[in-house]
């Protein structure tokens, strides 16, 4: 199946169908359900925090089995945070370039957060 390139902060990025979309993430901010199976990218030397919050404030059905990943390519952190959501864990955060975090959702407003 053919690539498909898209610019992200100026860099020629292939994706292939089966793959989550790679997004560019340039401040801290609330989860959205429009990042749901969505690589969120910092590139950036400034940490971010994405904070999860319950089902019913995201702005969209999410799907129990959905994934989203915090991929830190830049010297910034990437941090999830619970906020309101449950997490199995702790806030999580990357702590050096090529760090990931990955959330997989396993319940109503109830996260599974890990580290890699």
């Amino acid at each position: 199946m053919p690539g498909i390139s898209e610019e992200v902060t100026g860099q020629a990025v292939e994706r292939h169908a089966l793959y989550p979309r790679v997004v560019s993430i340039g401040a801290t901010r609330a989860l959205a359900s429009t990042d749901i199976d969505k690589v969120l990218v910092n590139t950036s030397g400034t940490g971010y925090t994405i904070t999860f919050a319950l089902d019913a404030t995201i702005g969209g059905e999410i799907p129990i089995g959905a994934t989203v990943v915090g991929l830190q390519s830049g010297a910034g952190t990437v941090t999830f945070a619970a906020g309101t959501a449950t997490f199995t864990g702790a806030a999580l955060a990357t702590t050096a370039a090529g760090g990931r975090l990955v959330a997989t959702k396993i319940a109503a407003n109830s996260w599974c957060v890990s580290k890699q």
